[in-house]
């Protein structure tokens, strides 16, 4: 992202921050799974079902939804391959009958979404019995000071959307996705933890790119009725930035059985 396009999928983006352990439990944890037919919600651009695509242990079919049209026509153009495709959709309101999909996912979109619970329902809604729930979110309960860096920056970033009349949450705590998921009725629910502690968080090159994250962000934030208040928080940020550097958002995966 860099915002949806920007922000949810920085994961992705940004040097480091899909490495290490983190990214080892996201190939252990899908090369358990043999996904079947499986549904990627809110897939924004299809980051995550790349991932999909690359470590499930095997699947038939993978679609992936979102609002965004032109993100779902990104998708499509460079995901294509057999039995991969996207569709424009409403994740609160998915165009599925109940129990038809073998795998539901969701990866870094919760906080861009209306109403969250609304949406894991729909998806186990749709989860064939004896399905897999899998679910991947950062979330604010930062350990570190390099990791508020990421979260503060995550929040202000989210805060210049809201103004610009984007839909953009601040990211949730650990407990709430937890609490979300306990809710859903699931029969098996394992929980995995990544924490960055071992990224240098004075990088250069990621420090670099969040550098200029910040000032497209405060070019962004120019066109906003606070855009004072927002901007004196973006250069906050930056010096921040380079005082005590960045690590990723800590990261839970949640891995659910229906």
């Amino acid at each position: 992202m860099f915002l949806k396009n920007e922000v949810a999928h920085w994961r992705y983006l940004v040097p480091g921050s899909h490495g290490g352990l983190t990214m080892n439990v996201i190939e252990r944890v899908l090369g358990s799974i043999d996904g079947g037919s499986v549904l990627d919600v809110a897939t924004h651009q299809g980051g995550f079902t790349r991932l999909l695509m690359e470590h499930l242990r095997s699947y038939t079919t993978i679609l992936g939804v979102d609002t965004n049209e032109r993100a779902i026509e990104t998708a499509q153009r460079t995901n294509e391959k057999e039995g991969v495709r996207f569709q424009v959709m409403d994740a609160a309101r998915l165009e599925f009958e109940d129990r038809c999909f073998d795998t539901a996912c969701i990866s870094a979109s919760l906080h861009h979404l209306q109403n969250p619970p609304l949406v894991l329902q729909e998806m186990t809604r749709v989860l064939k019995p004896d399905g897999h729930f899998v679910l991947v979110e950062m979330h604010c309960d930062g350990q570190t000071e390099a990791q508020l860096t990421f979260v503060y920056l995550h929040h202000w970033l989210a805060e210049v959307d809201s103004a610009l009349g984007i839909l953009h949450h601040h990211t949730l705590a650990r407990q709430d996705f937890v609490d979300y998921v306990a809710g859903l009725g699931l029969s098996a629910i394992e929980l995995y933890d990544h924490v960055d502690h071992d990224t240098d968080p004075m990088d250069p090159d990621r420090i670099g790119l969040l550098d200029d994250l910040i000032e497209r962000t405060v070019k962004r934030a120019e066109g906003t009725s606070n855009c004072r208040a927002l901007i004196e928080r973006g250069e906050a940020l930056r010096q921040r930035l380079y005082e005590v550097g960045a690590q990723s958002e800590p990261v839970l995966l949640v891995l659910g059985t229906k």
